[in-house]
């Protein structure tokens, strides 16, 4: 639930105007934005009073944290009985402002919840209904940036290599395109859907490496490409995991990627295919 200043609740809400006579538990918020799959919060709550965390203890209430997003309609809710709580927000559901909330929320009806810490006009006594706010903690919107529109089907496409008997990769292209003979283009196009874990680890992977060190001319002569601007997208904010340093260190691209670096930002925008590629084999060989 989203807590607006414009209503009047029936049940008092700790940390939410004066309905209270001690200040809102505190806390400490840890935020990661450039994980690669998803918005990652994490609170670690001191509550310092008694009967909340007696309620908390008898599990009648709970931690909670909601995560909603207007443009995309996103909602995740969970909710911990540990102080600490963790909320992972997938990064391809969302886009522009999402709101997070975290907030102790009442898991069950407590008809007289009685607590000395309320103001005077509550008596010392209420009543809060299952789902009721007891505590606001926090609230704060972050921007989920919008990515461009394209996903990596869009920009790769896989072909039949007609002219050679070799397995080719061409960026000459707005899409990159990998001609597979017709032997192996009939085992894609028959089995390709059941192992894409395989295909991203292997000439999908392979056919990354050559874009990415490309990039840089092709961002000069070509930046209307597809695979350009989609390459462009992936790697705003993959700074945390880059070594660009001297563009002139040997090993290097022109763009100051090393071969290590085009290799993570491969695996990051693959998400880990060589591990996912292991994870799908053994599914497939437990299931036969």
């Amino acid at each position: 639930m989203k807590i607006s200043e414009k209503i009047s609740y029936p049940y008092p809400i700790w940390g939410w105007f004066e309905n209270y006579k001690t200040n809102k538990a505190s806390y400490r918020l840890e935020q990661n934005l450039n994980d690669a799959d998803f918005f990652i919060f994490k609170m670690t709550v001191d509550n310092q009073d008694s009967v909340v965390k007696q309620l908390i203890a008898e599990h009648k209430a709970a931690y909670a944290c909601i995560a909603t997003c207007s443009s995309t309609f996103y909602n995740q809710f969970v909710t911990e009985e540990d102080p600490t709580i963790t909320i992972s927000i997938p990064r391809d559901d969302v886009y522009g402002t999402v709101n997070v909330i975290f907030m102790i929320v009442a898991t069950s009806n407590i008809p007289d919840y009685q607590n000395p810490n309320l103001d005077d006009f509550y008596e010392g006594s209420a009543f809060l209904p299952k789902g009721a706010a007891i505590a606001l903690l926090y609230e704060g919107d972050f921007e989920a940036v919008a990515t461009s529109g394209k996903t990596l089907g869009d920009v790769i496409k896989v072909v039949e290599n007609t002219w050679s008997n070799e397995i080719e990769t061409d960026v000459d292209n707005p899409c990159i395109r990998i001609a597979l003979p017709a032997d192996e283009y009939n085992v894609f196009d028959t089995w390709g859907a059941n192992y894409k874990a395989v295909l991203h680890s292997t000439i999908v992977y392979n056919a990354l490496l050559k874009a990415i060190g490309n990039l840089q001319s092709f961002s000069k002569t070509n930046p209307d490409f597809e695979w350009v601007k989609y390459l462009d997208n992936e790697i705003k904010g993959m700074e945390d995991i880059l070594d660009v340093e001297d563009l002139a260190e040997e090993g290097q691209d022109e763009r100051g990627y090393s071969i290590h670096d085009a290799m993570k930002i491969a695996n990051r925008i693959l998400k880990q295919p060589t591990r996912r590629a292991l994870v799908e084999i053994s599914d497939i060989e437990s299931r036969n």
